[in-house]
């Protein structure tokens, strides 16, 4: 007895040891707390002629906050050129003609776009088909920097004036913020401090700014995003069936070799509400989700070496045109859309490697998942509702094929899909 509880004890101080010392002092945020850094210094070493800055904003049915994020944006005291591009993705309520309606009581119709997004195509999630868009209608007069920002949260007027001064003085390729939650609710006060414990413990900031580091991370709330570094990475179609944007993204931009940055703020903070239990657990449900994706391609990826992440051979993969379900021949398709860059099929093709052929090599089984994370991957996604009755239970199985191929299998273990 006396044996079990010491190995419990020191179980239990290893485990506070390591979260401690050893996940990049993630608790320690003071050199990235952007509300306490001293900002004088960085905005001086700004250069004479502050770059031209578009932001993007997607929006789907965010009539309720997209009047608050328009005047904040319109009130952003930036010295350089600034504009931004609101990307209705096929709204069904008023945002479009609010966004509008408040542009015109600012008198900024000439810095304010409404462009409508053409329809989702396949292998792509709502949010970056929105911002896409977004970027390819800014024309041909393209800025130095994009700022990718939500149509829920309003930023403090001295936002951008300061990522910018932060990506010029340490020549920086993305820089993002961690804007303020809601805690309002009984779910939010109980789950959202939980929460980014868990985010801030899987993306330390100190190893995302470390270059030799391989974390990368950002928070799609607030990305300001070096034009240059964009098309570096291909685009964004390069990431464009990623669930988890933002820290895909800036995945992308550090293994092209780019500088990333991310810190946190509480002068900017997020209108979202969320009002019970069910919709931070859809939440943090997809982030534990696509962050294990994200985790086991890690695996397959060798060391670092000099500037340069090299990546490992790939076999291709194949996926059946039959399903074990007819309700889930949507979702074996959107498997097969997978491009071959994605994390997740270099993470087979890594794993796979020593497997005897027409053996198992990995299986991923994920509890309720939302039927929007696979069947209509549009704005909504970003945000599940609750919505008893689309719970399912999904498993993808990946078998060796021969030496130089594998084969994946969608398998619906239980359904309670809305048509």
């Amino acid at each position: 007895m006396t044996s079990a509880s010491t190995l419990l004890s020191a179980t239990s101080l290893g485990i506070w040891l390591y979260l401690t010392l050893g996940r990049g002092m993630f608790w320690r945020l003071r050199p990235f707390d952007d509300d306490s850094i001293q900002h004088a210094a960085i905005e001086h070493a700004a250069p004479p002629r502050w770059p031209r800055v578009v932001a993007i904003i997607p929006a789907r049915n965010e009539a309720a906050t997209i009047g608050e994020t328009t005047s904040a944006l319109l009130r952003q005291d930036y010295p350089g050129e600034f504009s931004f591009i609101v990307v209705d993705d096929h709204s069904e309520d008023e945002t479009p003609r609010i966004a509008q309606q408040f542009a015109s009581q600012h008198d900024a119709q000439s810095r304010v776009q409404i462009h409508l997004a053409s329809p989702l195509p396949p292998g792509w999630t709502g949010k970056l088909w929105a911002l896409d868009q977004g970027v390819r209608h800014v024309g041909p007069q393209a800025p130095e920097f994009y700022w990718f920002t939500d149509a829920d949260v309003v930023h403090a007027p001295h936002t951008l004036r300061r990522l910018v001064a932060r990506a010029e003085q340490d020549r920086l390729d993305l820089v993002s913020l961690m804007v303020l939650l809601q805690a309002k609710t009984l779910p939010e006060r109980a789950l959202i401090p939980a929460f980014l414990f868990f985010f801030l413990k899987l993306y330390p900031p100190r190893w995302i700014a470390n270059p030799n580091a391989r974390t990368a991370g950002a928070a799609g709330g607030c990305v300001l995003l070096r034009r240059s570094a964009l098309a570096k990475i291909g685009g964004l179609a390069a990431i464009r069936n990623e669930v988890i944007d933002d820290c895909s993204l800036a995945r992308a931009v550090k293994r092209a070799g780019g500088p990333i940055w991310m810190g946190v703020t509480r002068a900017s903070h997020s209108l979202r509400a969320y009002v019970t239990f069910a919709e931070i657990r859809d939440v943090i449900a997809r982030t534990a989700f696509a962050t294990s994706l994200l985790r086991v391609a890690a695996r397959g990826n060798p060391r670092r070496t000099g500037p340069h992440l090299h990546r490992p051979r790939r076999a291709p993969i194949h996926t059946p045109s039959h399903c074990a379900h007819p309700r889930a021949r949507c979702m074996a398709a959107d498997v097969a859309d997978f491009p071959a860059d994605s994390s997740l099929l270099s993470a087979i093709a890594a794993l796979g490697a020593a497997t005897p052929p027409r053996r198992l090599v990995l299986r991923i089984c994920h509890l309720a998942l939302r039927r929007a994370l696979l069947v209509q991957p549009r704005r909504s996604m970003e945000r599940p509702r609750p919505s008893p009755a689309s719970g399912l239970t999904l498993c993808l199985c990946f078998s060796r094929r021969n030496a130089s191929s594998f084969q994946v299998s969608a398998i619906v273990l239980s359904h309670n899909v809305e048509p």
